[in-house]
């Protein structure tokens, strides 16, 4: 390659052949595009799921050019990461054992977003003229075994490269891949298109695409208009831990240093940041079907945040709402109804997989310390209307979330007595010495015999 504008571009100079050579190999060529195009057609009347005809399309790419592998790659500009979508590779098949890594950042190939923004090629047959004049994308390459190498972009719904690695045949003929390139981003637009359809009936508190509820107690989960992303797919991902720091900060910005050293005190700094980023990218990419292109971890100058464009509510918040009405209501009936609001939404601590961590521990504690003033309160208040069922299902239920408990094993012994269920009353009671301290069990033991004077409850 002789110019810096092959590489970007694609353009190359005619081989220095006979003219009669060159059409007869053009017509090769053009015979074997009309011949793809008419599988292509197949294809698409033949296949209904999108990942089918994708992994048909790419394999269908690796076979006109005999190269060694074809993929797409979807690049995410706003934090500068790449990762490969979906890929065919002639030794191991679809989706098969890859050297292409599972992310990279883009600023170690600044040429291809110069590629992308003027919307040319990325083209190389030379691997020694890059190893010349794009030495740290060479080492790429070479990690990758790229000797010679076609790219086009993409723009429909996602940003990314149609890439050709090794072509053993018609290596200067990159318009086919810039064809190729607009079928598979529709493909890829076409999966997410039926992601975003998956059945979601949203929460009042959703009426539109910008309104975002991040529920912490349970474990982590996310709801938009589109999609609710579970605590079961979320929770273990490491980009939950990021989301969920900085919500409990949403109106400030944090520095990756920052971040790294609130999740991950103790480890190195340097490479979890790299983590931190692919990350927040990999959650963007596996979750885009409920997010639908709506950011909602953005960098900004001063590092990661949510983004202020979006009404993000949280579970939180809610609670704390209706922690501060309480405190200005005396009418009971509001009073109970205010309790039950807020003791619903505490389903189970917050974010349970990080229990006890450091970043999250004070957290944890107020929510923790608030729910159980809230529940003796509620008790106290269904004590009044003699309702003890319904202290029995309360109590029952906060001891499935935390069995040390001590203010509810005392009230559903409480409620068992004035039942006059006594077993059931005696076995909880053993339950109560076998989970909590010796002084909270006198402390109970203490109470109950004020209530019931003539009944021995203890064995």
């Amino acid at each position: 390659m002789a110019e810096d504008a092959d590489y970007l571009k694609g353009q190359n100079s005619a081989p220095d052949q006979t003219s009669d050579l060159l059409i007869g190999k053009d017509f090769v060529y053009y015979r074997d595009v009309v011949e793809l195009i008419s599988n292509i057609e197949q294809t698409l009347r033949t296949y209904r799921d999108p990942e089918e005809v994708l992994d048909t399309l790419l394999k269908m790419t690796c076979d006109f050019y005999a190269a060694d592998w074809t993929g797409a790659i979807d690049i995410d500009f706003d934090i500068g990461i790449w990762t490969p979508f979906r890929w065919y590779s002639r030794r191991s098949g679809s989706m098969g054992e890859t050297l292409v890594p599972p992310f990279e950042t883009t600023e170690d190939y600044i040429s291809w977003i110069q590629a992308y923004k003027e919307q040319h090629v990325v083209f190389f047959v030379d691997i020694d003229y890059i190893r010349i004049h794009f030495p740290k994308e060479y080492d790429s390459y070479r990690r990758m075994q790229v000797q010679s190498l076609i790219a086009a972009p993409y723009y429909r719904g996602r940003s990314g490269f149609l890439i050709v690695k090794n072509a053993r045949r018609y290596v200067h003929k990159t318009s086919l891949v810039q064809i190729m390139a607009y079928f598979v981003a529709t493909e890829i637009n076409d999966i997410r298109l039926i992601q975003n359809c998956l059945s979601h009936q949203p929460s009042k508190m959703i009426q539109n695409s910008y309104d975002v509820v991040i529920r912490y107690f349970g474990g982590l989960s996310i709801e938009t208009i589109h999609a609710l992303i579970p605590a079961k797919d979320l929770g273990r991902k490491e980009a939950a831990r990021v989301i969920a720091l900085l919500g409990l900060r949403p109106t400030k910005a944090l520095a990756p240093y920052q971040i790294v050293e609130a999740l991950y005190p103790d480890a190195d700094r340097t490479e979890e940041i790299g983590k931190i980023r692919y990350n927040i990218y990999n959650f963007r990419r596996n979750f885009s079907y409920a997010l639908n292109d709506i950011r909602l971890v953005v960098s900004t100058e001063n590092g990661y945040m949510l983004n202020p464009e979006l009404h993000i509510i949280t579970d939180l918040q809610l609670f704390e709402e209706a922690v501060t009405a309480l405190r200005k209501v005396t009418d009971s009936i509001q009073k109970t109804k205010l309790l039950r609001q807020a003791l619903n939404l505490y389903t189970d601590p917050i974010f349970p997989l990080c229990s006890g961590e450091e970043w999250l521990i004070q957290t944890e504690l107020h929510y923790e310390r608030v729910y159980e003033e809230m529940a003796d309160q509620y008790c106290r208040i269904l004590c009044s209307k003699k309702d003890y069922g319904a202290i029995w299902d309360f109590a029952e239920e906060a001891l499935r979330m935390d069995n040390t408990r001590p203010e509810m094993y005392y009230w559903i012994i409480y409620a068992q007595l004035k039942k006059n269920y006594r077993k059931a009353a005696r076995k909880e009671l053993l339950r109560a010495r076998k989970n909590i301290d010796a002084e909270s069990y006198q402390h109970i033991l203490k109470h109950l015999h004020r209530h019931f004077p003539n009944i021995s409850i203890d064995s």
